[in-house]
């Protein structure tokens, strides 16, 4: 989420799918329109930023640390992110 915007919660339907892909760094490779959209930045804005770019303040640290951990070992998995 923008951080001009972080007091704003956008509400997700059941059929939203945002996707983001990032380098062993965290660093976004790809985001599609829809996580560009909700996260309030264009995919020229997102690219080549630090995944946390998008973190929101409440998200715990230990949520990122066990993602970036499964992202390190090379495993495919979803996540579901606040």
């Amino acid at each position: 989420m923008n951080s001009n915007n972080n007091e704003l919660e956008i509400e997700l339907n059941i059929k939203s799918f945002l996707v983001s892909e990032t380098n062993e760094e965290g660093v976004i490779k790809f985001a599609n329109d829809e996580f560009c959209r909700f996260s309030e930045y264009s995919l020229d804005e997102l690219i080549g930023q630090h995944h946390n770019i998008v973190r929101h303040p409440d998200m715990p640290q230990k949520a990122f640390d066990e993602l970036w951990s499964t992202v390190k070992s090379g495993k495919k998995e979803r996540f579901c992110k606040k």
